[in-house]
């Protein structure tokens, strides 16, 4: 029988994780997965859970909330998780309650999503700000992840730092572009391709009931942000592709006027139509 199948799941249960599994499931006759409460009950039994199994790993066996999750059908135990992250954010009703109350003029409150990516701000300054901002501005949850990843990054480099110095003549601002590409280039493969920095071989190294709702959003958001990276060097070389083009056109006009790169550019647009064109006509 498969190991993720519920039924064998639960038959393998020791007393104490029977007692959590009742507990749960006796909450999951009245799962709404709109009801924020709902949620934040479960985080409260699971987070209890999880401390009584760290303080009493005899009682427990491997992998509790992951083995817990597929007795209750879900697929992994990113919902239990990231229930017990929030309730840990706000462990007691008064302070949940404070945080549902927050709304716009529009009357809209934080969905639980939202909740759980701002779960992570231990700052109540920031979490106040970015909570209203999500607000005021309408955020999906995944733009407010974004804006919470933004203001990390913010934060930690802190303000001010050392100003560039511009190129003074065309030769060093392609030399500085030069040395700025090949170092983007270094940093991106080393990055994602070389072993010591492979994201999913680390990954992988992390315990099953440590995943978590908002570290997949953050795994995605990173290999959204990578391919935009792709695509911002992938037209920085076509630039310079059709930057070294023009040089050499410029170096082998021997006597002709010299052109703006965008009367090249103009100029080589309106003899490919004129290639294209004699193409269909032959055809």
């Amino acid at each position: 029988m498969s190991d993720d199948n519920p039924i064998q799941i639960i038959n393998d249960f020791k007393e104490k994780e029977r007692e959590l599994y009742a507990r749960l499931h006796s909450q999951h006759k009245e799962k709404s997965d709109s009801d924020r409460w709902w949620h934040w009950e479960v985080g409260k039994v699971v987070h209890a859970a999880l401390r009584d199994a760290k303080a009493n790993e005899e009682h427990y066996g491997k992998n509790v909330l992951k083995r817990m999750a597929l007795a209750l059908g879900y697929d992994n135990e990113s919902v239990l998780n990231t229930a017990a992250l929030v309730y840990d954010r706000w462990p007691t009703k008064a302070a949940f309650k404070e945080v549902l109350k927050l709304k716009n003029e529009a009357n809209d409150s934080l969905s639980w999503t939202h909740l759980a990516h701002l779960a992570q701000l231990k700052d109540d300054k920031m979490f106040s700000k970015l909570a209203q901002l999500s607000l005021e501005k309408g955020l999906t949850a995944r733009q407010l992840l974004q804006a919470i990843q933004k203001q990390s990054n913010s934060s930690r480099k802190g303000s001010g730092g050392p100003k560039h110095k511009l190129p003074s003549n065309p030769t060093d601002a392609m030399t500085h572009i030069n040395t700025l590409f090949e170092a983007i280039v270094k940093k991106f493969d080393n990055s994602w391709f070389c072993k010591k920095f492979n994201l999913a071989k680390e990954l992988e190294k992390l315990p099953a009931d440590t995943i978590t709702e908002a570290l997949l959003a953050q795994v995605q958001h990173t290999r959204e942000h990578m391919r935009d990276v792709q695509s911002l060097l992938s037209l920085a070389q076509s630039s310079l592709v059709e930057s070294e083009t023009w040089l050499e056109e410029c170096l082998l006009a021997d006597g002709e006027e010299s052109i703006s790169m965008a009367e090249h550019k103009k100029k080589r647009v309106t003899a490919k139509a004129k290639r294209k064109k004699r193409v269909g006509t032959k055809a």
